[in-house]
């Protein structure tokens, strides 16, 4: 579970941002609307995060066995 933070915009849109997440928030036109979309927008964070770091993983792996074969 994560903490948000949501507030109204000047415009009456509200908007949501989850802080342990570096850039990631969203929109909507209701507070319910909003909270569904932070939902979403969190759970492909992480999924993208995910597959970001076994991408690294996966590098370093090759990087250390070409280093030990000289390649």
């Amino acid at each position: 579970m994560r903490q948000v933070i949501v507030y109204r915009d000047e415009d009456g849109y509200w908007i949501v941002e989850c802080p342990s997440l570096k850039g990631c928030l969203s929109q909507g036109k209701t507070k319910h609307e909003t909270l569904s979309n932070i939902k979403e927008a969190i759970a492909g964070y992480i999924a993208a995060s995910r597959r970001l770091t076994l991408d690294y993983i996966h590098l370093c792996n090759f990087l250390c066995t070409c280093a030990k074969y000289h390649i």
